[in-house]
């Protein structure tokens, strides 16, 4: 089967699939991937015919301002997210928001955080708790304060 007729339904669906992770140029969250998944293969720009899973928000990785600008999402500041015109506040390792969306195509799963937390906590989520929707914002809280993504620390904010 060709990585071109890959294709994925919903979320659950997509981390079936054996997709490429893109992040920014000279990223530190190239780390992450790195860490969750060891063996994957990262790379700084699409790849072609292959699903590709889209890590950072738009000032880490230029590959997702277009889906950004597509979906409404903006990231107006370096602790503050918008989404469907909700503004969702971070405070640097002890809270962050992170959206995960599926492209209608089904070829790219875009997980955005507010800042690196959010991202790797979305990220984390994924490998754990995927479930048959297209688009989640996730909420992850440092309880404990050990600066380390933990999953009871992530919540579902929304789906949909």
């Amino acid at each position: 089967m060709s990585f071109r007729s890959r294709r994925a339904n919903d979320v659950w669906n997509f981390m079936e699939l054996r997709y490429a992770i893109v992040v920014g140029k000279n990223s530190f969250n190239e780390k992450i991937p790195r860490a969750l998944t060891p063996g994957r293969e990262v790379f700084t720009a699409l790849v072609e015919g292959r699903p590709c899973l889209l890590l950072e928000g738009p000032k880490a990785n230029p590959n997702v301002v277009d889906k950004c600008q597509e979906l409404g999402v903006s990231f107006p500041s370096r602790d503050t997210m918008i989404v469907n015109g909700t503004t969702y506040e971070s405070s640097w390792g002890a809270e962050d928001y992170c959206l995960v969306h599926l492209s209608g195509e089904g070829t790219e799963l875009f997980v955005m955080g507010t800042h690196r937390f959010g991202t790797t906590a979305g990220y984390f989520y994924l490998q754990h708790e995927v479930s048959a929707v297209t688009t989640l914002l996730l909420h992850w809280v440092d309880k404990n304060s050990n600066h380390i993504i933990e999953l009871d620390e992530i919540e579902v904010v929304w789906s949909r």
